[in-house]
Formats: C-alpha cells, sequence, structure tokens
C-alpha cells in the first residue's frame, strides 16, 4: 500500500508542470493543442463543404437546398468516422 501511496506521489511530481522544461510549459501546450484542433476544424469544414457542393450538383445545381445539403454531408461524415 505504501509503495503505491509513493508511486502516486512521484507521479504527481513527473507531470508537475514547474518540473518541465520551459518549452513544454502549460501555455505552450494550450496554443499548440489550439493550433492543431483549429486545423483539424477547418479540415472537417472543407470536407463538409465538399460534399454538400456533391450534393448540390447530383440535384442538378437546385438552390435554396443549401442547409439541408450542409446537415446531410455533416452526417454522412460523422458517421463514417
Amino acid at each position: 500500500m505504501i509503495t503505491g501511496v509513493m508511486k502516486c506521489e512521484q507521479n504527481a511530481r513527473q507531470f508537475d508542470p514547474s518540473t518541465q522544461p520551459s518549452n513544454l510549459r502549460r501555455t505552450d501546450l494550450e496554443v499548440e493543442m489550439r493550433r492543431v484542433w483549429e486545423t483539424d476544424r477547418q479540415q472537417e469544414r472543407l470536407a463538409i463543404a465538399r460534399r454538400a457542393y456533391e450534393l448540390f450538383e447530383r440535384r442538378g445545381c437546385e438552390p435554396g437546398r443549401d442547409w439541408e445539403d450542409w446537415f446531410r454531408a455533416e452526417l454522412e461524415l460523422h458517421l463514417n468516422e
């Protein structure tokens, strides 16, 4: 039991931000995570837009159903994940 507690304390110190190298500080990690998230989100929106346009073309370019195309494309993308 005591060895388990000691391991937990050791792990807690290992992940303490003040003991990490300066290039791994929390704010830097948050900025990098945000950048990756935004890039992923942009790629996702681009894929949805492409599929929505394909649906629009398949219908003969009939206007007025853009939201329907977008939501259907979004649903298809998420169902295929």
